[in-house]
């Protein structure tokens, strides 16, 4: 009976242990899914910097009126780039970040192995 009076109550260091995994995957979770949307965004954006600067190559070996119009415009889009290399850092920051808290969930899963291992023992004690 003294058995089951412990095994049914909860350890409260394992119940911390368990909240704070759950936020640490959760966080991680979020992180990963902003990294894919930051990541196809630099994508698209990689495609029309491309096909930009192709065009301003043809712009280059047929300058005439109209394309000296569609060069200038490709230039104004060019001015964003900065914006997108922000953007890509940002993504790097967030993959770092990402990076780390796996790490955390990692090691809270260790403590939680732990925990759990040592409830175990105290329980067969």
């Amino acid at each position: 009976m003294v058995g089951s009076a412990s095994s049914s109550r909860e350890d409260p260091g394992r119940s911390i242990l368990e909240g704070q995994l759950a936020s640490a995957v959760a966080r991680a979770e979020d992180a990963l899914a902003q990294l894919q949307e930051r990541e196809q965004e630099l994508r698209t954006a990689l495609v029309r910097m491309t096909m930009l600067e192709a065009e301003m190559a043809e712009l280059r070996l047929h300058p005439e009126a109209t394309e000296v119009t569609r060069w200038r415009e490709a230039a104004e889009e060019a001015s964003l780039w900065p914006q997108e290399a922000e953007a890509a850092a940002r993504w790097q920051q967030e993959e770092e970040e990402a990076a780390r808290l796996r790490t955390e969930v990692g090691d809270l899963r260790t403590q939680l192995g732990e925990e759990r291992h040592r409830c175990d023992m105290l329980r067969s004690e």
